[in-house]
């Protein structure tokens, strides 16, 4: 502990970083992001078709046996994590327009101290007249 010094104080569990492939081997992860890019334009396959198909590019990059593919079930787990908002098994036109969209405009802002962030409303105030449908504008 002392050798952490105040870091030894904190629980650990809580700050490791747990990569998103797990112990699964990083040449099976980037054979699957590059999978799943090239399968945006085509037609929609199965996850056992996306196995069969990464296998099948493992064992022509590397050689077969060489590199170790992750059970049925830890497979689905690791595309389910990896194909988040990308519909890999999903409707072939859905996956196209995702594809097309830029980027939105603006990002997740995280306020940290009260009053930090401030949303300010630029409408214009119209009361109503009277109970009927008629409205008047606030500033004349």
């Amino acid at each position: 502990m002392m050798k952490k010094g105040i870091l030894g104080l904190i629980d650990q569990r809580l700050i490791r970083k747990v990569p998103i492939a797990g112990q699964t081997d990083q040449r099976v992860f980037d054979a699957l992001l590059s999978i799943l890019e090239a399968n945006t334009q085509q037609s929609t396959r199965s996850i056992d078709r996306l196995m069969k198909q990464g296998r099948k590019q493992l064992e022509n990059e590397h050689g077969p046996g060489t590199v170790p593919m992750p059970s049925r079930a830890t497979f689905h787990r690791l595309i389910g994590r990896l194909a988040e908002g990308r519909h890999p098994t999903g409707s072939a036109r859905t996956r196209r327009t995702l594809a097309q969209q830029p980027s939105g405009p603006f990002g997740a802002v995280y306020p940290v101290r009260p009053g930090e962030l401030m949303q300010i409303d630029s409408t214009d105030l119209v009361p109503p007249l009277n109970s009927t449908t008629a409205w008047v504008d606030a500033v004349s």
